[in-house]
């Protein structure tokens, strides 16, 4: 019982110089002064502490993106906006109501909304209110009834000309 207590514990010292960032070398020197261990059973004990830091991280790695995916999640919920303020936005900019702030050269500069930055404001709150969609039109009679569209195909015999 004694040697696997001693496994157990020389196991654990190996984890935390790995953490440290010892290399085997340097392990190995280290552990020998204090236990009397072969070199194989201490490499097949450090394989054990590498693949247990290996898991180790990869479930700190795991919580750390389920963490990251839920904050950025919740941040993009937060910022999505509704159809109104998105029409309110673009009208804004539309009528050059705003002002924009750009980095020249490394510095902060605020301008006015350029005609271009106008012309696809519009264009968009155009689109979004369906203003280019095709027009549906009804083929009605003068009273609206709707008239049924009629299409008549008539095969006609060929007709010789002079020159055949």
């Amino acid at each position: 019982m004694a040697s696997k207590n001693g496994k157990i514990q020389r196991i654990e010292q190996m984890k935390d110089m790995l953490r440290l960032g010892m290399d085997r070398g340097a392990i190995l020197e280290e552990l020998s002064k204090t236990y009397k261990v072969s070199r194989a059973t201490m490499d097949n004990e450090l394989k054990v502490a590498r693949e247990a830091i290996g898991s180790e991280m990869a479930a700190k790695e795991e919580i750390r993106q389920t963490n990251l995916s839920e904050q950025l999640k919740s941040e993009i919920n937060a910022s999505i906006k509704s159809d109104l303020e998105l029409d309110l936005i673009l009208s804004e900019i539309a009528i050059a109501g705003v002002t924009v702030e750009e980095y020249v050269k490394g510095e902060a500069v605020t301008r006015g909304v350029t005609p271009f930055e106008q012309i696809a404001a519009i264009d968009k709150l155009y689109k979004r209110r369906g203003s280019y969609a095709p027009l549906k039109q009804a083929q009605t009679d003068t009273e609206g009834n709707d008239v049924e569209r009629v299409t008549k195909v008539e095969i006609v015999p060929p007709v010789k000309i002079d020159g055949d």
